[in-house]
């Protein structure tokens, strides 16, 4: 295997400057290379009859993040730095993804909150995630770990209960403090947290409940949140363990970075796109993904407000599933 001073094909930064379907060709060479160097990807176009090489964005495949379930899904040749592995238990199928160049993690996910907030070192970072530190192969809590090394603020650090939390937020600087937090533990903090009065505090939700708590809609959420503390900001993460990018919201609607796009399908048919629509199933283009698979089908359902905003508003069920996802399993 080679190095990852040497990693092979397209130039890892290449394609962050992709903001729109109307980069087609940059696009088109992506696709097009990893659907020549990546085995999976390439059986999967195969299998569901559809072209190698593309003429339009429509003729994209997306492959459905259930394949890093069961294989290694890796374009080009190279050796592995870091196994990022989503949540779940050990009597569960866990995704794996094979990350070359861990720097090029930290860089991606620095850049993507940079788009949407400021620089990192600008805040100091609270990481309130109970059960996340158990999995010390997850994507967010290596993104976690590297913005704690790079606040420029003492205080960051992980927190491990409500009141450390209380204790830690009275310490510092509310303006310019970030908490992070999955959602089941912004709602466990809602409910234990004796502060009566957060003036400026910035909270950062992700992960949804993981079955510990009945669904609610992030809308809910954040009203709840805003109903007790009328002046915090509450905004949410989405990213998953086979994408490298993240995209933030504000109350419903995620927008993009540049270099991620987001496509949806009909759920009975996972070749009809829309780029405007409710009720689809997400599809992303990560162009940060070059040495896995960029052109990733989720179970997620939701809206797409054109190429770079969503709502995510589900989790597509079995039964809807049709042609690709169905020729997969």
């Amino acid at each position: 295997m080679m190095s990852r001073s040497a990693l092979p094909g397209p130039n890892l930064s290449e394609y962050l400057d992709v903001h729109s379907l109307d980069h087609f060709e940059k696009v088109k060479s992506l696709y097009e290379y990893q659907v020549k160097n990546n085995p999976v990807l390439r059986s999967f176009v195969k299998t569901a009859g559809r072209p190698l090489k593309i003429e339009r964005w429509e003729d994209i495949t997306f492959l459905p993040v259930q394949a890093f379930k069961d294989h290694d899904v890796i374009s080009g040749n190279w050796s592995v730095e870091k196994v990022f592995l989503s949540s779940g238990t050990s009597q569960q199928s866990r995704s794996r993804h094979l990350i070359p160049d861990l720097s090029w993690y930290h860089k991606r996910t620095e850049k993507c909150f940079t788009e949407r907030f400021d620089k990192v070192q600008k805040f100091r970072h609270l990481v309130f995630m109970p059960f996340y530190r158990e999995n010390p192969q997850s994507s967010l809590l290596e993104m976690m770990s590297h913005f704690l090394e790079l606040s420029g603020h003492q205080g960051s650090n992980f927190v491990d209960s409500e009141d450390e939390l209380d204790r830690l937020i009275r310490q510092g600087d509310e303006s310019n403090t970030i908490v992070w937090t999955v959602t089941f533990g912004l709602l466990d903090y809602l409910r234990n947290s004796r502060l009566e009065k957060l003036q400026n505090l910035t909270f950062i939700e992700t992960g949804g409940m993981k079955g510990r708590r009945k669904e609610e809609s992030r809308m809910e959420i954040h009203q709840n949140v805003k109903k007790r503390w009328p002046r915090v900001r509450v905004y949410s993460e989405y990213g998953m363990c086979e994408m490298i990018s993240q995209a933030y919201s504000e109350q419903e609607t995620f927008t993009c970075p540049s270099g991620l796009l987001v496509v949806g399908n009909e759920l009975d048919d996972p070749f009809r796109y829309r780029l405007e629509g409710r009720n689809l199933q997400l599809n992303f283009i990560d162009m940060a993904n070059v040495h896995s698979c960029a052109f990733l089908a989720t179970q997620d359902l939701g809206s797409v407000y054109g190429e770079t905003m969503f709502s995510v508003e589900g989790r597509v069920q079995s039964a809807d599933l049709r042609g690709c996802n169905l020729m997969y399993e």
